[in-house]
């Protein structure tokens, strides 16, 4: 017989540990499972975890690895299916080995072994889920601390699963909106560049010819056609450079405020850029809150989110007001980042104990909101892309009558 240390939850939630003496570790999942306790941890009393905490827990967290996650909607059906096998009773190490054993993508796998890795080695459930930055946000590991400390890890796993969810269709939206105005740019760059480079080029020779005179466009366009044309090769790493030095620039911190203030500035994409950063930063807010999570911490996730730095800055001031005992509706209501209803919302929200709900209620209100300006917005576009790609379809046409034209009156 050996002695084991066991860390779990039992049927309503609430954090059980202990040690028992068994033969092994599968004894002692069995015992624990018919006292409808799901396990976390079970390992051997003398085994210690190196750089945990006291008792084995560590709440400031492994060192972040990086690495591209994966979408969020592939993250919520994880989470999904671990909220049902821990509501099952089954054992947290075993249900990740279960989902590794379906999984096709090398990310899942490998964020599924730290997880198991951080758990094995005496570290809390949260603390493992923030290691595994590919599978799951930051927001997944805070709501699951706070359930160990008293709430439903179930309900936790699952509601994080709701905002995944929820986040995922959002993009999907903005991604479908955007689909055509994208196609109709990549049509058009297409069509230009064939006229460019194969079609002007055969006009050259006779414009030579006719000693036409040449206008200034048709002369840059001839030149471009040239160079397209013989230095192929050279062309193309140059835009593909161009297009990474653009993403790189975007990472700088005053290149992407000049960016996003002149996004806000366009009439109607400034509003609808707002009311998507307000809508993901209220869906944090609401999804931690309803997990327990202290409402400082959940405004702090809510600003990180929003993507917007002027809504980012509105939260952070709203996060010193709460901490000096005002309301969150009366902070919000003293920045100019957040519109009238919500506030009156929100303070509904506080007074009847609903604050979660209303938060949540609003965010799909504005989701709403978005998604109709959305299809508004590419209904608009669809005429005005057309319109851009006659002009410059028709810039090119021109390009080419004007020096025969000019030719012809040579002639004369």
């Amino acid at each position: 017989m050996h002695a084991y240390q066991y860390k779990g939850y039992d049927s309503s939630g609430k954090p059980v540990n202990g040690e028992m003496l068994a033969a092994s570790v599968d004894e002692v999942e069995r015992k624990m499972m018919h006292q409808q306790v799901t396990l976390v941890l079970v390992k051997p009393t003398k085994m210690k975890s190196e750089g945990s905490g006291k008792g084995g827990f560590s709440l400031t967290g492994p060192k972040r690895r990086g690495g591209r996650r994966i979408p969020d909607g592939e993250g919520a059906a994880i989470l999904a299916n671990l909220s049902t096998m821990v509501n099952a009773g089954v054992p947290f190490v075993e249900a990740l080995d279960a989902i590794a054993s379906v999984a096709k993508k090398p990310a899942v796998l490998t964020g599924i072994e730290e997880m198991k890795a951080h758990i094995v080695e005496g570290q809390s459930l949260a603390v493992a889920l923030r290691s595994a930055t590919v599978l799951f946000p930051e927001l997944v590991s805070d709501m699951v601390r706070a359930a160990e400390e008293g709430s439903s890890l179930a309900s936790a796993l699952s509601s994080a699963a709701s905002y995944l969810n929820r986040n995922a269709e959002l993009r999907r939206k903005v991604k479908n909106a955007m689909l055509y105005p994208a196609v109709m740019l990549s049509v058009s760059f297409l069509t230009i560049l064939v006229l460019v480079v194969f079609v002007m080029p055969k006009f050259a020779d006779v414009f030579l010819k006719m000693h036409a005179d040449i206008p200034i466009t048709t002369r840059l366009m001839l030149d471009l056609g040239n160079l397209i044309r013989g230095k192929p090769w050279m062309c193309l790493g140059g835009f593909i450079v161009g297009i990474f030095a653009l993403k790189l620039a975007l990472r700088n911190e005053g290149v992407a405020k000049v960016f996003g203030l002149a996004a806000q500035k366009i009439p109607g994409i400034g509003d609808l850029l707002k009311k998507l950063s307000l809508s993901r930063a209220l869906q944090s807010i609401s999804a931690l809150i309803s997990g327990n999570v202290p409402i400082v911490q959940a405004l702090e996730h809510g600003a990180k989110v929003s993507g917007d730095r002027a809504l980012r800055q509105a939260i952070s001031n709203s996060i010193l007001m709460v901490q000096q005992g005002s309301s969150l509706s009366e902070a919000f209501g003293k920045a100019k980042a957040f519109p009238p209803i919500l506030i009156q919302m929100i303070g509904v929200g506080e007074r009847t104990g609903k604050l979660a709900p209303m938060l949540a209620t609003c965010a799909a209100q504005m989701e709403e909101e978005t998604d109709a300006r959305l299809k508004s917005l590419v209904a608009v576009l669809e005429p005005l892309m057309i319109v851009v790609m006659g002009i410059l379809v028709g810039t090119i046409t021109v390009s080419i009558i004007t020096p025969i034209y000019s030719a012809v009156q040579h002639i004369k």
